[in-house]
């Protein structure tokens, strides 16, 4: 089983942090306590998942490396199970973005792109 986040799908901010202290948090840490795979995603037609990555980022819940993984390993590999990709390793599909800094560090790097290679094509 995987969960997808979906924690601003209500576009309140007073609600939302109120959602995050009384159910999301305490959702969110038993998934992870029983080893469910989070992936990241959004129910707000019109916008992207970088909108859900933003609220988890100020949520506290998890660590930059965390959201990166969650973001850009376990959520493309569950949505294409048959395709190589989320690793740097031999045979592994060339699909990856150049930042312009350290996400670890700042994750608003991630709006940062200076190069953009799909399936080892630059796009």
């Amino acid at each position: 089983m995987t969960v997808i986040t979906t924690i601003t799908q209500h576009e309140d901010s007073a609600l939302l942090a109120r959602l995050l202290k009384t159910q999301y948090a305490h959702n969110i840490e038993v998934r992870r306590r029983h080893g469910v795979p989070l992936l990241i995603g959004s129910d707000l037609v019109g916008r992207t998942a970088a909108l859900e990555i933003d609220a988890l980022a100020h949520s506290g819940l998890f660590s930059n490396l965390e959201l990166l993984r969650m973001w850009s390993v376990t959520t493309p590999q569950s949505i294409f199970p048959n395709r190589r990709m989320g690793a740097l390793r031999d045979g592994a599909e060339a699909s990856f973005l150049v930042l312009r800094a350290n996400p670890l560090e700042d994750l608003a790097a991630t709006r940062a792109i200076t190069l953009r290679v799909k399936q080892g094509v630059r796009v």
